[in-house]
């Protein structure tokens, strides 16, 4: 009986997992909203350690948008907050 139920539940279709989660991922656009260490850091190299890396970003980052396309491709948008260097793609 045990192993009929570990064997129910190992098997499953990758194809659907897959389409899953493609189909999430690729709904819309994503941000960063947190992003932490077990550890202090220093991120920036600024010479101050945080577990909060989010926090050591620099402010035209944290606006940055994550675009996943069904072709298992990524865009970044750089949102309105240019870093130094960033082009404005128009979409």
């Amino acid at each position: 009986m045990t192993a009929a139920v570990l064997l129910l539940f190992s098997c499953s279709d990758d194809d659907e997992i897959q389409s899953f989660n493609d189909s999430f991922l690729t709904k819309g656009a994503w941000r960063i909203e947190s992003s932490n260490s077990d550890i202090p850091v220093d991120y920036n190299g600024d010479g101050h350690k945080s577990m909060d890396l989010l926090s050591q970003w620099d402010d035209c980052d944290k606006d940055d948008l994550f675009i996943f396309k069904a072709d298992h491709t990524m865009v970044e948008d750089y949102g309105t907050n240019l870093c130094e260097g960033e082009i404005k793609k128009m979409k």
